[in-house]
């Protein structure tokens, strides 16, 4: 059997459109083929969709195969998006993909963006990798000590440092492991001939000191020596590339190594500053990165003997080197951060060099010095400077961009003289852009002061709004320094009524959701008395909501409506009129659309109940009934995904039905468990709307529990992934909302060994984490007063006590019979030690005395997740961790063996799960 040819030809068009250069086309094709797959894994047969996976994975291997270096781009890019997408064990995908990755990196003709992309790769597969996520990190850092060791390919060392850099963030505990092998070899990076290598060696340096940062400082300082020891004897060696390495290596031990470089300190600095260091740029421009991090290490040393000569060296190099303008602005506005107030004897001079590279049409310009500028704000009475050197007029010559912005908003906080004249010419700057009109509204002045007017120049002399290309990307800078800047004491209802709104109309998709974001988020921080105004600014957000034709703006504009809500605006949207139109989106087209919408409502429900609540009841009798009859498959899932929200957003709604409801979908669980003749999927949520009925309807849904209890023991057996993670957290609801706690272990006995399995056995940490949960809910058994019954003499673990406050999942205090308080422990604590002194002497040889002193010996241990063990007796004993007391028993616990009875079986053991079970339970 055969893909169809148009579903082959669909994959290949979406997969050649990975290969456009702009990032968001990118994007776009990556969602693509992510809905495509995800939409297939629902729809077609199991082995429907194993071919569709052949075909997809035949297209990477051909890709990664091909000479074109772009086709070798989109193979790492598409396993970058299968590596998203849950279809498969991820322990499955590292055993498909790793070889392919690493083949790609073993070529010799690869470049290095594709070395970067596949390093990332290989990093975020080593996240996700599932149980063999350590054993791939492992040998993916082998492989780039191996690539280093053999020195030759500058690709490999590229491509060695990468694996470093990343996999120390993803994988910190395997790169932990191979320090020392590292450490050996990092000097063949750190002096590269290629610069960026060196610089990433660096940077990888940095995160290994980090991960050194734990342990002893014996250690850590053997490892700091042998570095730099291995600088100083660089720095008396001519070779450029390893003098930078060492400067680098300098930062890093400045920033990572703490006190270690205090009896080093002044040797640096008189090397740095007075050595005759050789003059190539890269070694230039390393030590202006240094000099703000040597005057942080050791500030008042440096202030007092250092600090004129680096000030002086950094204005010599601007004088000079026009090209590294950036880099040294950015060095003197840390510099200035750091030294405060003693820079006010160069402040002067640094405004004069900021001034000379303020103007865009000049060889110096650098837009750094902006940024420089306002870090000499946080520490300098700059206003008079700013006045005498007109700064403002010049900053308002600039065109709009991000770092004017920011630089503005600090320049506005920090010289309040300039404030409000910053504020309105900013706003007038942004209003020349979006609409080509000025902002002249005089009345919003608390003064009558005289506010200079901005030229900018270039701007088209009509009216209307701006279609220009070489305008857009200023348009939306615009529409950002709007979202973002404090513009105190304007009333910006006002500007986005007359220059925002109009663009809700506009041709161009991105305008306007760039509008619809900008005006819900200005109005969720400008809240003033004009409700007229800001009514008919919610009723345009709302109506964009409902009719603008892209379902991904219409998606992204209630999500932010919901989530900037204040209570003013809600006050706004339970008005007839504007409910009305949120009543629309029900039924968007885009599911995603109608869950936003019910959530929307469901919350404005308890303000406005009779207007609200009998639409949301329609709605869900309409679902409801579409579930039951509908034979499309898509139909049913849907169905099923919004009454789980419905139920979730609208409790008082539901509390009525709840019996009814689940009258209609217990059944059909029960159909679908049996006969498995649903999809995953709505077999998923099925669950979920039983959990959410239960939270809903509470104790009065008690009696349903014990008929409910064996479909969701089953499906914590199903084969499905997510079918046993929805059926762990209906569990852990229903047990919750009922306080049906401890007695299901007593009538459903498999219960504990099926979360004890799941623990044990599952590879997703996110079902291992809601098992941990359920079993805090579920509450504890005292081991002593169950020692006698069939679920102890399983040979199961269970938990048995909690010291302190227990809680039931979020909140609910558990009874207090559940709980063994630390006094009646420590009774138990007792008689089980005579108990277990009593055995010891009934046994009277030597073996029994050695397995005696093993039990004692493991009754004062210490295990891997910091669990005391207090004693250990009987079938079990009590641990104790800084979240209280622990209870554990075990069967096999001086167990007696065939040959002789009194022989103790030293088969005892604790498990890290114990110390999760105490946080679970106390969460």
């Amino acid at each position: 059997m055969d893909l169809q040819p148009d579903q082959s030809e669909k994959i290949a068009q979406m997969v050649q459109g990975l290969k456009k250069k702009a990032i968001s086309e990118q994007k776009e094709a990556r969602k693509q083929i992510k809905h495509f797959i995800e939409g297939q894994q629902k729809q077609t047969t199991r082995s429907h969709f194993v071919l569709l996976m052949n075909e997809v994975y035949k297209i990477i291997s051909t890709l990664i195969n091909s000479n074109d270096h772009s086709d070798k781009m989109i193979s790492v890019l598409l396993i970058d998006v299968l590596i998203e997408i849950k279809y498969e064990d991820p322990s499955s995908k590292v055993s498909r993909f790793s070889n392919h990755l690493k083949n790609l990196l073993l070529k010799h003709n690869i470049t290095l963006s594709v070395i970067e992309k596949t390093t990332q790769v290989i990093s975020n597969l080593a996240k996700f990798g599932g149980t063999m996520s350590s054993e791939f990190a492992d040998s993916q850092i082998r492989l780039a000590i191996e690539f280093l060791h053999e020195n030759r390919l500058e690709s490999r060392r590229y491509a060695a440092v990468l694996l470093f850099t990343k996999l120390s963030i993803t994988a910190p505990t395997i790169v932990n492991i191979h320090l020392s092998e590292y450490f050996d070899v990092i000097w063949v990076a750190l002096s590269d001939p290629k610069i960026e290598i060196r610089k990433l060696a660096a940077k990888s340096l940095g995160n290994c000191f980090q991960l050194i940062s734990t342990r002893d400082s014996q250690t850590r300082s053997q490892i700091y020596s042998t570095l730099y020891s291995e600088v100083q004897k660089n720095f008396n060696q001519s070779y450029a590339d390893s003098i930078h390495g060492s400067v680098l290596v300098i930062a890093q031990l400045l920033k990572h190594s703490g006190d270690f470089m205090e009896s080093y300190f002044e040797d640096i600095c008189a090397r740095i500053f007075r050595s005759k260091l050789p003059k190539t740029k890269s070694i230039r421009l390393a030590i202006v990165s240094l000099i703000p991090l040597l005057a942080k290490f050791s500030r008042n040393f440096f202030i007092e003997k250092y600090l004129e000569t680096a000030v002086n060296h950094l204005f010599f190099l601007l004088n000079r080197d026009t090209l590294s303008r950036k880099t040294i602005f950015h060095s003197l506005g840390e510099l200035t951060l750091v030294v405060e107030n003693q820079i006010q004897p160069y402040s002067e001079e640094i405004i004069k060099k900021i001034v000379r590279s303020l103007n865009p049409k000049k060889k110096q310009y650098c837009e750094k010095s902006m940024i420089c500028l306002s870090k000499l704000s946080h520490v300098c009475d700059i206003a008079e400077y700013i006045r005498r050197y007109k700064i403002l007029d010049i900053l308002f010559e600039i065109s709009l961009s991000q770092t004017l912005t920011n630089t503005l908003s600090e320049l506005a906080q920090f010289v309040p003289s300039f404030s409000f004249e910053i504020r309105h010419r900013l706003l007038n700057m942004i209003s020349l852009i979006i609409t080509k009109q000025q902002y002249n509204d005089m009345s919003l002045f608390h003064d009558q002061q005289m506010i200079i007017q901005p030229q900018i120049t270039n701007l088209p002399t009509t009216t209307g709004f701006l279609n220009e290309q070489n305008m857009s990307e200023q348009t939306f800078l615009a529409f950002e320094t709007i979202r973002t800047f404090d513009f105190q004491g304007h009333d910006l209802f006002k500007f986005l009524r007359y220059s925002i709104l109009p663009f809700f109309n506009h041709e161009n998709a991105l305008l306007r959701k760039e509008a619809g974001l900008v005006c819900i988020q200005v109005i969720n921080k400008n809240i003033n008395e004009n409700s007229e105004l800001l009514y008919e600014i919610i009723d345009e957000i709302v109506s964009l909501c409902v009719r603008d034709p892209d379902p991904l703006i219409r998606t992204r504009l209630i999500k932010k409506l919901s989530k900037y809500r204040t209570q003013e605006i809600n006050n706004h949207l339970l008005q007839t009129e504007i409910l009305q139109k949120l009543f629309f989106l029900l039924y968007d087209e885009v599911n995603k659309n109608r869950k936003c919408s019910i959530r929307l409502l469901g919350e404005l429900g308890t303000s406005n109940p009779g207007v609200i609540l009998p639409v949301l009841r329609k709605l869900l009798i309409s679902l409801l009934t579409e579930f039951e009859f509908s034979q499309d498959y898509v139909n049913k899932e849907q169905s099923v995904i919004l009454i789980v929200n419905l139920i979730q957003s609208t409790h008082q709604l539901v509390v009525p039905y709840c019996e009814s409801i689940l009258n209609v979908f217990v059944p059909k669980l029960h159909q679908e468990l049996q006969l498995n003749v649903s999809e995953p999927t709505v077999t998923e949520h099925l669950l979920l709307v039983i959990g959410a009925l239960f939270e809903a309807g509470g104790s009065r849904l008690k009696k349903y529990v014990d008929d409910l209890f064996p479909f969701l023991l089953d499906s914590l057996q199903n084969q499905n992934l997510s079918i046993r993670e929805a059926a762990l957290h209906t569990l852990g609801q229903l047990i919750q909302s009922t306080g049906y706690v401890v007695e299901p272990y007593e009538k459903f006995p498999r219960l504990l060994s099926l979360l004890f399995k799941t623990i044990k056995s599952e590879r997703d940490m996110g079902i291992k984490r809601e098992a941990l949960k359920v079993m805090g809910i579920v509450g504890a058994l005292d081991p002593y007063q169950q020692k006698d019954k069939t679920t102890i003499q399983s040979g199961e673990f269970a938990l048995e006590s909690m010291r302190g406050e227990m809680k039931m999942g979020y909140g609910e205090t558990m009874r207090e019979n559940m709980i063994i308080s630390p006094e009646k422990a420590e009774k138990i604590k007792g008689k089980k030690e005579k108990e277990t002194l009593k055995k010891s002497q009934d046994l009277g040889n030597a073996g029994g005395e050695e397995k005696e002193k093993q039990a004692n010996k493991t009754s004062g241990g210490q295990n891997k997740t910091g669990l005391k063990l207090v004693t250990v007796g009987g079938y079990g004993g009590y641990g104790e961790t800084n979240e209280g007391y622990i209870g554990f028993w075990h069967s096999n616990v001086f167990k007696p063996s065939e040959k002789d009875e009194g022989d103790i079986q030293d088969t005892f053991e604790v498990t890290k799960y114990f110390a999760e079970l105490s946080k679970a339970g106390n969460r």
